[in-house]
């Protein structure tokens, strides 16, 4: 007996909820809730209260406007495809940019903001065919991206002097690619990769001397 009256309360309660959600649906009524449950692949930081967390072969992405103590992602925080972030930086409250990979097809992705990342626009380089590492920016126009591929073993040093319109190449052979780039002025700087790859520069990265690894 009850075993029976069990099975009659739950039948009760599968109809009440069937009942619900065909009221919700028929009047008009749509969930709010959005959760992004992609890993993150890089955390930029904007000021001392607001961050971005991108993720890993995901559109969205995660924004905190209290120091990271609490984050939110909403379907506006997205971009247009499937893309991993591996690098990013803002120079000031308003301009900044990200690079990552769109690993479906392997080409690069540049991501830049003027308007302290409320949107995004993308940047081309002339050859997106390759994966985009790592970024550093002087200020709103001087700034590298690094590149590259272990299938093709050739890193690739792109710079722009113009806030991203228009890139100069740098090659290095036998690097693979290029994941860290520091400039401390807009001459001196250094960059390392894949297979031992450690360089030098003093002339804004026209020339490169590479430092031996034993």
């Amino acid at each position: 007996m009850k075993y029976y009256k069990g099975k009659l309360f739950f039948i009760a309660i599968l109809v009440f909820l069937i009942s619900i959600s065909n009221i919700y649906s028929q009047s008009g009524w749509v969930s709010t809730f959005f959760n992004n449950t992609n890993t993150f692949s890089k955390i930029v930081k904007k000021d001392s209260l607001n961050y971005f967390a991108f993720c890993r072969e995901s559109k969205y992405f995660n924004k905190s406007t209290d120091g990271g103590n609490s984050w939110i992602c909403t379907p506006n925080n997205s971009f247009d495809s499937l893309y991993t972030i591996y690098d990013g930086q803002f120079i000031n409250s308003l301009t900044g940019w990200i690079v990552g990979l769109r690993d479906d097809l392997f080409y690069g992705v540049i991501y830049k903001t003027t308007n302290g990342g409320l949107n995004w626009f993308k940047q081309i380089v002339g050859n997106n065919n390759r994966g985009f590492y790592c970024l550093y920016f002087l200020d709103s126009n001087i700034g590298w991206i690094g590149s590259g591929s272990p299938v093709w073993g050739t890193g690739y040093l792109y710079k722009t002097t113009n806030g991203g319109i228009n890139w100069s190449l740098k090659e290095f052979n036998g690097a693979a690619q290029i994941n860290s780039i520091k400039f401390f002025d807009t001459d001196n700087g250094w960059i390392m990769g894949h297979y031992n790859l450690i360089a030098k520069t003093s002339d804004g990265g026209l020339t490169w001397i590479q430092k031996p690894i034993n």
